[in-house]
Protein backbone atom coordinates (compact mmCIF):
# COMPACT_ATOMS: atom_id res chain seq x y z
CA UNK A 1 0.00 0.00 0.00
CA UNK A 2 1.35 3.41 -0.96
CA UNK A 3 1.20 6.49 1.22
CA UNK A 4 2.14 10.13 1.06
CA UNK A 5 4.31 12.00 3.54
CA UNK A 6 4.00 15.78 3.63
CA UNK A 7 5.87 18.05 6.00
CA UNK A 8 5.71 21.83 6.14
CA UNK A 9 8.21 23.85 8.12
CA UNK A 10 9.68 27.34 7.95
CA UNK A 11 13.40 27.16 7.16
CA UNK A 12 16.30 29.52 6.57
CA UNK A 13 18.11 29.50 3.21
CA UNK A 14 21.26 28.07 4.80
CA UNK A 15 19.41 24.91 5.79
CA UNK A 16 18.22 24.12 2.26
CA UNK A 17 21.32 22.21 1.20
CA UNK A 18 21.07 19.88 4.21
CA UNK A 19 17.38 19.36 3.53
CA UNK A 20 18.12 18.65 -0.13
CA UNK A 21 20.71 16.00 0.80
CA UNK A 22 18.21 14.39 3.17
CA UNK A 23 15.17 14.42 0.87
CA UNK A 24 17.01 13.35 -2.29
CA UNK A 25 19.12 10.84 -0.30
CA UNK A 26 22.39 12.20 -1.65
CA UNK A 27 24.58 10.80 1.15
CA UNK A 28 25.71 7.27 1.89
CA UNK A 29 25.82 7.81 5.67
CA UNK A 30 22.63 6.48 7.26
CA UNK A 31 22.18 6.39 11.04
CA UNK A 32 19.15 4.11 10.77
CA UNK A 33 20.38 0.49 10.45
CA UNK A 34 17.03 -0.63 8.98
CA UNK A 35 17.47 1.30 5.73
CA UNK A 36 17.66 -1.09 2.77
CA UNK A 37 19.69 0.80 0.16
CA UNK A 38 19.05 -1.92 -2.43
CA UNK A 39 15.47 -0.60 -2.72
CA UNK A 40 16.45 3.04 -3.30
CA UNK A 41 15.88 2.68 -7.05
CA UNK A 42 12.16 2.18 -6.29
CA UNK A 43 11.84 5.74 -4.91
CA UNK A 44 10.47 8.37 -7.26
CA UNK A 45 9.56 12.04 -7.27
CA UNK A 46 6.05 12.72 -8.59
CA UNK A 47 6.83 16.32 -9.54
CA UNK A 48 10.41 16.34 -10.83
CA UNK A 49 10.78 12.75 -12.01
CA UNK A 50 14.35 11.43 -12.17
CA UNK A 51 16.05 14.82 -12.37
CA UNK A 52 17.83 16.12 -9.30
CA UNK A 53 16.90 19.72 -8.48
CA UNK A 54 18.61 22.42 -6.45
CA UNK A 55 16.31 23.37 -3.58
CA UNK A 56 17.98 26.78 -3.25
CA UNK A 57 17.45 27.61 -6.94
CA UNK A 58 13.87 26.33 -6.82
CA UNK A 59 13.03 28.49 -3.78
CA UNK A 60 14.67 31.56 -5.34
CA UNK A 61 12.66 31.02 -8.55
CA UNK A 62 9.41 30.85 -6.56
CA UNK A 63 10.28 34.00 -4.60
CA UNK A 64 11.19 35.88 -7.80
CA UNK A 65 7.98 34.85 -9.55
CA UNK A 66 5.75 35.91 -6.63
CA UNK A 67 7.53 39.11 -5.60
CA UNK A 68 5.26 42.15 -5.65
CA UNK A 69 7.62 44.81 -4.26
CA UNK A 70 9.84 46.78 -6.64
CA UNK A 71 12.57 47.31 -4.01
Amino acid sequence: MSYLVAHGEKMKAGNLSGLQHHVQRETQHHTNPDIDTTKSHLNYDLIHGDQSISFHKHVQDIIASQRTSQR
